[in-house]
């Protein structure tokens, strides 16, 4: 354990010289003192006089951790119990309405947790490899605990005390520490599960384990535990519960799909775009060109469509085979961690409803990208979410719900694909345009450094920019639809926007631009020209003209769509 800890400063020293010395004073008499007499005199002191807990604590760590006496072993088991116990190890850290703790109060609290999670650790690598595993029971629950807070400080003394456990016990790393020791951990987690109003920590240590490995091994072990969470969720008395229920499913949707990345392989599915060498008018001129051949090609046409049909048969064999392969896929049972994760959404869609609670969507998305790989349970899925999922685009839903609802149908539209296509042009696409556009007006002209990044409202308009191009190429706008989404992704194009802002919906020009070139430089020009007209050296073709759009004020938006229209190679 470093001196140099946070909650290990000194008050009247500057540097950590004095505390160092001191360190090797506690340690001396630890191994050369009584320090069976020294360790009891401590603890009752340590129940006596609470107001200087903090330093007992320090010096009962450093005393301590240099022993090897006879004692020792019944010492340290004991001064386990002592930091454990309820009143002690749960002090209050937070500041609530109806608590007597002030910030002061919570500060030193802070300062008690972190050298009683350090202590804890120096205790037990003081001992024979042996004898740690037995005090593991107790003590490496309570760390995990520690390890996933959501303050600092006492996260970092969590992660401290595991980086020393793992050493002294003689495990490869953290993970092989709590794979050893997964079954007594499953039994702590199992029975504060049950109690989660009185444990509500469980969460924390949850986390850190589903974050920290998600083998086969420990996935059918949290398989278990979610699955009582998941029979209490369906208690009515169990109501006030339900927000910690949410975010024990969370925890392990995220898991699984932590896994489900590991699985499978990486391949390479990006298609390739369409080359930007040529010039985009040119690109236009032959669409036309196209469309006006002879008709005389028709003959060759027929001659490969008489060629299609004598190969049906063939073909035809080949197709049959593809479905017996696919019933033989069907028929394949589901990994249970897969059939929890359908459960779970299954009971989240009762939650949907609720309208400023966005956990139940963050764990549809989550779950939607798990079963992205089966079809079959896909689709159903996606038809259930859809009807609750509309309800939250409408003009009095929180800027977060709002947002979280995007992000599910980004990854509808990216796994199901044409399956809501005329739902989502039809539903939602009107309210997310409108949605989008009115933000702009709250947006603009905002300073840098302002507190509105911090908004809500703002990390909505970022995630919708950020995903609508996906969104558009996954359902295959038309060009009517594209037309008035790139008009609400416009207004961010002006120059009174944040600058963020403005690169997002460049970016969202850009990755249209890819498979729709055409349709993104007559969109732009129109932005940008006032009236065009562009003719081909070939008579035949006809003349395309441009009109200017009258919804933008020109001088706001010259600088990004020039910036935009610059490595087009339009000349």
């Amino acid at each position: 354990m470093s001196i140099n800890a946070p909650w290990k400063q000194l008050i009247h020293f500057n540097d950590t010289s004095a505390l160092y010395k001191i360190e090797c004073i506690c340690k001396l008499i630890g191994s050369y003192g009584d320090s069976n007499f020294i360790g009891r005199y401590l603890m009752d002191l340590f129940e006596s006089k609470t107001m200087y807990r903090r330093e007992i604590t320090l010096i009962m760590n450093m005393v301590l951790s240099e022993n090897s006496g006879e004692y020792h072993y019944n010492l340290v088991r004991d001064v386990i119990d002592l930091y454990l116990e309820c009143d002690v190890w749960y002090l209050p850290t937070s500041i609530e309405n109806n608590s007597t703790t002030n910030i002061a109060d919570a500060q030193k609290n802070v300062v008690q947790i972190c050298l009683m999670t350090e202590g804890l650790s120096k205790l037990v690598s003081s001992l024979p490899i042996t004898q740690q595993h037995l005090c593991l029971i107790h003590c490496l629950y309570p760390i995990l605990e520690r390890v996933g807070s959501e303050h600092g400080p006492i996260s970092l003394a969590g992660q401290a005390a595991i980086t020393l456990l793992t050493h002294s016990g003689g495990y490869s790393n953290p993970i092989d520490l709590v794979v050893k020791n997964s079954d007594y951990l499953s039994h702590h987690f199992t029975n504060k599960l049950w109690s989660l109003s009185k444990y509500p920590e469980v969460l924390n240590a949850l986390k850190v384990v589903m974050n920290l490995n998600s083998s086969d091994d420990l996935l059918q072990s949290f398989h278990t535990m979610v699955t009582e969470v998941l029979v209490q969720s369906c208690d009515v008395h169990c109501a006030e519960n339900i927000h910690s229920f949410m975010k024990v499913f969370y925890i392990f949707v995220m898991c699984v799909r932590k896994q489900e990345q590991k699985c499978t392989p990486v391949t390479d599915q990006v298609e390739k775009s369409k080359s930007s060498s040529n010039c985009v008018i040119e690109n236009i001129l032959q669409y036309h060109k196209m469309m006006t051949l002879d008709l005389e090609n028709n003959l060759e046409d027929e001659y490969w469509e008489n060629k299609f049909n004598s190969d049906t048969p063939c073909e035809n064999n080949k197709s049959n085979e593809n479905i017996d392969e696919d019933d033989e896929e069907n028929k394949k049972p589901l990994p249970p961690y897969i059939q929890m994760v359908l459960s779970i959404m299954k009971r989240v869609l009762h939650y949907l409803p609720s309208k400023h609670n966005s956990l139940p969507l963050q764990i549809l998305n989550e779950g939607l990208n798990v079963i992205s790989s089966y079809e079959n349970q896909l689709l159903p899925m996606v038809h259930k979410i859809w009807s609750p999922l509309c309800t939250k685009f409408n003009n009095n839903t929180s800027d977060i719900v709002f947002r979280e609802a995007f992000n599910v149908l980004t990854t509808m539209a990216s796994t199901s694909k044409d399956f809501i296509r005329s739902r989502s042009l039809k539903q939602v696409l009107p309210t997310i345009i409108e949605r989008l556009a009115s933000s702009a007006k709250t947006s603009k002209g905002v300073l840098k450094g302002s507190v509105y990044f911090t908004s809500h409202k703002y990390k909505m308009q970022y995630t919708i920019l950020n995903g609508l191009a996906d969104f558009v190429l996954n359902l295959n706008f038309l060009e009517k639809d594209m037309y008035d989404v790139s008009n609400s992704v416009a207004h961010y194009l002006e120059k009174d926007q944040p600058v963020e802002l403005q690169n997002k919906s460049k970016e969202f020009y850009r990755k249209l631009y890819e498979k729709h070139s055409d349709f993104v430089w007559i969109y732009l020009q129109s932005l940008y020209v006032d009236e065009y007209e562009y003719k081909s050296d070939n008579v035949r073709l006809p003349t395309i003209k441009v009109y200017s759009s009258t919804i933008f004020n020109k001088s706001n938006i010259s600088k990004n769509v020039s910036e935009l229209l610059e490595p087009l190679n339009v000349v």
